[in-house]
């Protein structure tokens, strides 16, 4: 295929070795590797990795040579924990069966510095380090290769983080400037021959925005099969991606050099609940998640590691926010029910309590924001006239508790207005039904008014009320304090003049004991 630029694509064979975004940790993993060390082939005993790229899994020299021919790198680190610079080597090892004494080959080091690309020539195989220099790696046999990879190597001093256990020449105690790292790494190799040297499309997943983190080139193509059937050209432009979908890259300039873009899949929607004694989520939301209160996330605020208070009847949205590795979570709606209606406690006045009894569902206070509430035991609570109460529905483990009714107590009403008429001993007015009287002040034996007057005899009190009614409360009480008889008038008779001896101005006299026919005038002769 001729490229519209004077040489052959075929003149110098670019072949992938290998191309992939790579998560390195350092101690051992089962995966790849660990300690300083990512291999992508891996056949040594371990999880039996094949892992040749493009690259003939049969011959590295016919009928392409690339023992003689070059390898390039590009390295791009993604994620580090700080902005040391290192150290890579690309190396491959050979026969394990040979033991200690095994072949390896390793390229010269290439200095990466975060935040750059490194992007360079390894040189030709044939010019790297071999370990085993009468016994060097055979590029003719890969089936016998157990491991092809790279090694990170510390600035300063120069060594390898790996664990002691490896090897005692080994600097763990530098890994925690480098790991964990995620990076794009890409080495390819050629057999010869002269021209340009064509990398594959090299894109990672923006997350955050959800799609890839550069413009796709208008040198590039893409498509969402890898058989690259429909295919578009990129242009320029950012490529929106769904989660889940995968995406296939390719150059223009030569279709073998293909990139797949894993994209995974959105992560699960979080399922918050609700505490609807506190009123908040029935978790804490920490700040991996973010909520708000209109679905389509606007103006969503980042959790805290607290409880998020809700107000019932309105709901509230829950997504894990995106990471540099992972989606935004599907949205969850976390419906809050409405608070229950008020309860609707009356009032007994005759008892002066509720005219219901108050269950242990309810609670009650003497304070509209119910600080000291108390639960009820089954039975009416009393009430003092005057004094409001306010209750409220407990919450539940389903329900929200309730607003609070505002249960208005009326005052006491004021005691009645009653005199003795001393002459007649009795009360001055009639004292009809709506009243009532007692001999006592506690009003026990209390006798309802027939309409009449009620008798008041000296040295024994009344006390009086308005009875209760459907709406009122017994009035205050009014004591009637009758004092005692005043003592007998002392008169004598005065013999000469036949008369009292003294006239009769402030008393009544009569001839008979009961006083009956009394009179009030002065007294003349005495008969």
């Amino acid at each position: 295929m001729l490229l519209g630029l004077g040489f052959s694509l075929d003149s110098f064979a670019q072949t992938v070795v290998f191309d992939q975004e790579i998560y390195w940790q350092h101690p051992p993993n089962s995966t790849y590797g660990g300690y300083g060390f990512y291999w992508w082939h891996w056949t040594d005993g371990g999880p039996g990795i094949e892992n040749y790229g493009d690259m003939s899994p049969t011959d590295w020299t016919t009928p392409l040579n690339y023992y003689n021919g070059e390898f390039q790198l590009r390295f791009e680190v993604l994620e580090m924990p700080s902005n040391e610079t290192f150290y890579i080597q690309f190396g491959i090892w050979s026969d394990y069966s040979k033991g200690t004494s095994h072949p390896e080959t390793v390229s010269g080091r290439k200095l990466v510095t975060p935040g750059s690309v490194y992007s360079g020539s390894l040189g030709s195989p044939n010019t790297w380090w071999q370990k085993q220099p009468a016994d060097p790696v055979d590029f003719s046999r890969p089936e016998d290769f157990y491991r092809i990879g790279i090694v990170l190597w510390n600035n300063s001093p120069t060594c390898i983080p790996m664990g002691t256990e490896w090897n005692a020449d080994g600097c763990p105690e530098y890994a925690y400037k480098y790991f964990p790292m995620r990076a794009r790494v890409t080495v390819t190799a050629t057999s010869g021959g002269s021209g340009p040297v064509i990398y594959p499309p090299s894109y990672s997943v923006d997350y955050t925005n959800e799609r890839t983190n550069k413009v796709v080139s208008t040198d590039d193509q893409y498509s969402y099969s890898s058989s690259f059937s429909p295919v578009y050209d990129g242009n320029g432009q950012y490529l929106t991606l769904t989660p889940g979908t995968d995406v296939y890259f390719r150059k223009k300039a030569d279709y073998s050099k293909t990139q797949h873009l894993d994209v995974p899949s959105r992560p699960a929607t979080p399922s918050f609940g609700i505490n609807y004694g506190s009123e908040q989520t029935s978790t804490t939301v920490s700040s991996t998640y973010e909520h708000a209160n209109s679905s389509d996330m606007s103006g969503a605020v980042t959790g805290t590691g607290a409880a998020v208070t809700l107000t019932p009847g309105s709901n509230k949205y829950f997504r894990a926010r995106a990471t540099s590795s992972s989606f935004r979570s599907g949205i969850q709606t976390l419906t809050v029910p409405s608070r229950p209606s008020a309860p609707a406690f009356g009032i007994d006045y005759t008892n002066e309590r509720t005219s219901t009894s108050v269950s242990s569902s309810y609670s009650y206070s003497t304070s509209s924001s119910m600080s000291g509430a108390v639960s009820g035991t089954g039975s009416p609570v009393t009430l003092t006239p005057g004094q409001a109460m306010y209750f409220r529905l407990n919450a539940t483990a389903s329900a929200f508790a309730s607003a609070i009714q505002t249960l208005s107590v009326p005052a006491r009403p004021a005691a009645p207005t009653v005199t003795i008429d001393f002459a007649n001993q009795r009360t001055s007015t009639t004292i009809g039904s709506t009243m009532e009287y007692a001999t006592v002040s506690t009003m026990s034996g209390a006798v309802t008014g027939t309409g009449g007057y009620v008798s008041v005899l000296p040295e024994s009190d009344l006390y009086l009320r308005s009875k209760s009614t459907a709406s009122a409360f017994a009035s205050s009480i009014l004591h009637l304090d009758a004092p005692a008889r005043p003592a007998a008038p002392a008169f004598v008779i005065d013999y000469a003049s036949e008369t009292t001896s003294t006239a009769v101005t402030t008393g009544e006299y009569a001839t008979i004991a009961d006083m009956s026919g009394a009179l009030t005038e002065r007294v003349s002769p005495w008969h």
